[in-house]
């Protein structure tokens, strides 16, 4: 999900002067300068925690939260925990962290122009062999006898559609149990399975699944239309820069000398999670 923009209040939004910097103060405490961009940053700490919130309720919330920082923090100096250890040590990691955040988006920032982005499509889309996709009706109910008794009055000249409003347990009886247009994978098995090896106008014997007893009528069999370029691009950007990603790294972490202190076979990357 894309997060909205922090929104600053009317103050902090007006054009700085010619010659200063965009950033500007919101708020200050015992004289020191809490900036727009102390805001930001914090909005990214947080990450997706505060997506629900109105933004002037976000706002205030981050606000608040580093005025209170600002003054613990200030407190905190005054008692000489500036040179304490353990504060060094979370400086250097934090220090590390920043430094790997803005190298990371500048290495990775330019990679995504259009025209990677639609040979990435070409590849990735564009090229491959559609995939097949049905329309299909179901009619679903409790028992196989019960099944079978919904084949012998669509046999008889019951209309399907007809049978299922009065007949389905399932969410689509109501229209007919339509399903619409899938692929083989996005239903379970036995259902996926019964229903592409119909042809359109055909209907199934019973088909049991963990929701019940299906009966099947193949509506129509087509290749997948391919989506356009557009349509995908948001999608196929953040794919194509995970792959980018995950090449960079790799190439860093070759390029690297890398010892697990204490591991046997000096592996260059830890097991993180049970293979």
């Amino acid at each position: 999900m894309v997060q909205a923009p922090l929104i600053a209040p009317a103050f902090a939004q007006e054009p700085a002067p010619a010659g200063e910097s965009a950033d500007q103060a919101v708020a200050k405490v015992n004289g020191e300068a809490i900036m727009f961009s102390d805001l930001a940053l914090a909005e990214e700490e947080l990450g997706g925690v505060l997506d629900q919130l109105p933004q002037n309720v976000r706002f205030q919330y981050l606000l608040s939260m580093l005025i209170d920082r600002k003054i613990l923090s200030q407190e905190a100096e005054e008692k000489g925990l500036g040179d304490d250890p353990s504060v060094k040590r979370r400086v250097d990691y934090y220090k590390e962290k920043a430094l790997r955040d803005v190298y990371w988006t500048q290495l990775i920032s330019g990679k995504a122009t259009d025209e990677a982005l639609k040979d990435y499509y070409q590849q990735e889309i564009a090229a491959r062999e559609p995939e097949d996709e049905v329309r299909a009706r179901h009619i679903l109910v409790a028992s196989e006898a019960e099944a079978r008794e919904v084949i012998a009055e669509i046999e008889g000249g019951k209309a399907f559609e007809e049978v299922a409003a009065e007949k389905s347990t399932g969410p689509t009886g109501e229209n007919g149990g339509d399903l619409g247009y899938f692929v083989k994978t996005d239903m379970v098995e036995p259902f996926a399975e019964a229903a592409f090896k119909l042809k359109p106008g055909e209907i199934s014997e019973p088909v049991e699944t963990q929701f019940g007893w299906h009966v099947i009528k193949l509506e129509d069999r087509r290749p997948q239309p391919k989506p356009s370029f557009e349509e995908v691009k948001d999608e196929l950007t953040a794919q194509f820069l995970q792959e980018e990603g995950k090449a960079l790294i790799e190439k860093l972490r070759n390029d690297a000398t890398i010892e697990i202190v204490g591991a046997d076979g000096g592996s260059s990357r830890p097991v993180i999670a049970p293979q």
